[in-house]
């Protein structure tokens, strides 16, 4: 697992400000703590703290249940794609990479549930406030992970999205285009690149084509070859 977070770099998730989401939870997590600033959150923090403890139980409650939903998004991925529907661009496996930040998205999860229970293990003692500066990073990670969290779920549910797409769009494709066509497109590529490189001479191919025809038990011979000068643009 964690050598796929490394693969694909899903550390980098957590800071990488061109994604939306990190933009999104920068900005409510900036927001937020302005208006607890205000508040002066922590100077009346006796008032409140009954309210950060429901928060922190609800959260993790709420966790619970995005966890159930990173692992049937998992199990939604490998459902869209059949085995010869892999895609693959360039060298990355889109299916793999996908997969990848359900991975990730459960593996901080379960991680953000075990640190809140702590925080709420700890709020709940007679344990003597934290100084200012722990309190307001502590304050930082629970309302930027919880953002991040949510919004990190919504860019799944896009890709996902943007995964059922590609898969209508191949079933289509398959629908429309029958297997002798595709194969015929597949030949007319490969002889058209072998031409164009110079790996093979034109009258040498048609020649060998000609023999072919004149070999099978096809009934118009004369239409056939017409038909295959035509359309490889052979003019001799």
């Amino acid at each position: 697992m964690f050598k796929d977070f490394t693969k694909y770099k899903k550390w980098l998730d957590y800071i990488n400000i061109s994604n939306m989401e990190n933009k999104i939870s920068i900005a409510i997590t900036a927001g937020l703590l302005l208006a607890l600033k205000y508040m002066k959150f922590y100077d009346n923090y006796s008032y409140y703290c009954n309210s950060v403890q429901n928060l922190i139980l609800y959260s993790i409650a709420g966790l619970f249940g995005m966890l159930g939903f990173s692992l049937s998004g998992i199990a939604f991925v490998v459902s869209v794609f059949s085995s010869n529907d892999t895609i693959k661009l360039k060298d990355e496996d889109v299916m793999k990479r996908v997969m990848s930040s359900f991975m990730f998205l459960a593996f901080n999860i379960g991680l953000c549930i075990v640190i809140y229970f702590i925080m709420y293990l700890f709020i709940g003692s007679s344990i003597e406030k934290a100084s200012k500066v722990v309190f307001w990073i502590v304050s930082i990670f629970y309302v930027y992970s919880i953002c991040f969290l949510i919004f990190y779920t919504i860019a799944l549910v896009r890709n996902c999205v943007w995964l059922y797409e590609i898969s209508e769009s191949i079933k289509k494709i398959r629908k429309n285009i029958s297997k002798q066509d595709l194969n015929e497109i597949r030949i007319d590529a490969i002889i058209s690149t072998l031409v164009s490189h110079g790996d093979t001479d034109i009258d040498q191919f048609m020649n060998t084509v000609s023999s072919l025809v004149e070999q099978s038990s096809i009934d118009n011979k004369h239409d056939a070859l017409d038909y295959l000068r035509r359309r490889y643009g052979y003019k001799k």
